[in-house]
């Protein structure tokens, strides 16, 4: 028998442990991970940090909690931000932060399309917003010398 979108998407949902509790405890090891982090590394735990708050998000949506997963976008795109300007800074790791800033787009689009219209608009201002900041950086990384 073959599921549906959203019925394998809820079957994968409740057969997991809590989520949520899973991207807190993920979360909370990536923010101690920042404390003594400096350049390229500081960058790829922002991005990785922002990928896994769009999980949360994600989750938060599916839960129907839109303030919670709007707060959570707010930090997704404050971290993409910092993992941009810091990977330009450092000029490392550029190549690494831009494919996360790419996931994290194409995972936000999912999330658009899985929630009702009225509140795609915010989930779409921060795929774009997010959009630009990888264009910037590729921009950087391939900018004539």
């Amino acid at each position: 028998m073959m599921l549906n979108r959203p019925s394998a998407l809820l079957y994968f949902i409740l057969a997991s442990p809590n989520p949520s509790a899973q991207d807190n405890a993920d979360v909370a090891k990536i923010e101690k991970q920042l404390v003594n982090a400096h350049g390229s590394e500081e960058a790829d735990l922002r991005a990785r940090l922002a990928k896994v708050l769009v999980l949360q998000a994600a989750a938060e949506y599916e839960q129907d909690h839109v303030d919670q997963a709007e707060q959570s976008l707010e930090k997704v795109l404050s971290e993409c931000k910092r993992a941009t300007t810091v990977a330009m800074a450092a000029g490392s790791k550029e190549k690494t932060v831009e494919i996360r800033l790419r996931e994290i787009s194409r995972r936000l689009n999912e999330i658009a399309r899985s929630v009702p219209f009225d509140n795609r608009a915010y989930i779409e201002h921060v795929r774009q917003s997010v959009e630009a900041l990888r264009t910037k950086l590729l921009d950087h990384m391939f900018k004539k010398k």
